[in-house]
């Protein structure tokens, strides 16, 4: 049995700067609330689940 862990504040951050500064902007849904983070990270861990053979994917995030 597999585990993955994954520093979800690293992560977060990465995926909001990559959107932010390469010109491609924020996503928002129809309300205007911002999406670009929930969709990168689920992005981002599906190619992980894609790419390595894992059976549990530990997200582990910084609180305060």
């Amino acid at each position: 049995m597999s585990t993955m862990i994954v520093d979800g504040n690293n992560l977060a951050y990465r995926i909001y700067e990559s959107f932010n500064h390469t010109g491609a902007g924020l996503l928002t849904n129809s309300y205007g609330v911002p999406t670009t983070v929930i969709f990168g990270v689920f992005n981002t861990l599906n190619s992980f689940l894609e790419q390595y053979s894992v059976e549990k994917v530990v997200i582990c995030w910084d609180v305060g």
